[in-house]
C-alpha cells in the first residue's frame, strides 16, 4: 500500500535499504580505487537506528547509524505535498591508532556518500538527495581507536503528504477503525458517438 503520509521511520528505512543493496560493492570500488586488496572494506555488521551513536554490546563494527532529524519546508503540488527532510548517516569504525581509524571512517563514508547520491530515488519515494556537512569524532575504547564519521544529507520527497484520496471521508468516521469503502470501479462503459458538422 502507498503510503499518504512519510514518516521518518519510513525514510530511515528507505536510506537502510538502499545502503544495504549498493553499499558492499561501494566499498570494493573505493577499496580498488586506493589499491586495497579486495576484503579489506567488509560490509557494514550492525545498522542501528538511533538519535545518539552509542553501540550496545550485540552490536558489532563496522556500524552504520541513520536518523532522520525529520521534515521541514513542505509546500503543496498538484499530487500533494513536497517536503524536504534531513537524513543523517554515521559510520563506526574500530582501528590499532587515531590516525587509522580516520582513515578507515572516510573510505567507508566516501562509499556511502556514493550510494546514496548514485540512488537518490530510495526505492522510488525520492527525486533527489543533497550532500550536507559531514563531522568525525576520534576516541579510545581499551586499546583501540573508533571513529565516528557522519554526514547528513537533504531528501526531497514529493508526496510527503498526499493529496486527500477520494475515498476520504468529508466528515470523520463513526468508527475509525473500519477503512473508508473502496470506490467502486468502472469496468465497462458504451458510449455512442455522432459526429455534426461544425457550425
Amino acid at each position: 500500500m502507498t503510503p499518504t503520509s512519510i514518516h521518518p521511520g519510513l525514510v530511515e528505512d528507505a536510506v537502510q535499504g538502499t545502503l544495504k543493496a549498493w553499499l558492499p560493492s561501494g566499498l570494493e570500488r573505493v577499496a580498488r580505487e586506493n589499491d586495497m586488496p579486495p576484503g579489506s572494506l567488509p560490509a557494514p555488521r550492525s545498522w542501528p537506528v538511533a538519535s545518539e551513536f552509542d553501540l550496545r554490546p550485540e552490536e558489532q563494527l563496522p556500524a552504520v547509524f541513520i536518523v532522520s532529524t525529520g521534515a521541514s519546508a513542505g509546500r503543496r503540488e498538484p499530487t500533494g505535498w513536497r517536503a524536504t527532510w534531513g537524513c543523517e548517516v554515521a559510520v563506526v569504525v574500530s582501528a590499532r591508532d587515531e590516525r587509522s581509524a580516520r582513515r578507515l571512517a572516510g573510505l567507508y563514508l566516501a562509499a556511502i556518500r556514493a550510494a546514496l547520491l548514485w540512488h537518490d530515488g530510495l526505492g522510488g519515494i525520492a527525486d533527489d538527495i543533497r550532500w550536507g556537512a559531514e563531522n568525525l569524532a576520534v576516541g579510545n575504547v581499551g586499546r583501540s581507536a573508533r571513529a565516528v564519521f557522519g554526514v547528513a544529507f537533504e531528501i526531497d520527497i514529493p508526496d510527503s503528504v498526499a493529496a486527500r484520496p477520494l475515498e476520504e471521508p468529508g466528515s470523520p468516521p463513526t468508527d475509525p477503525v473500519v477503512p473508508p469503502p473502496a470506490l467502486s470501479q468502472v469496468e465497462e462503459i458504451d458510449l455512442n458517438l455522432n459526429a455534426q458538422e461544425p457550425t
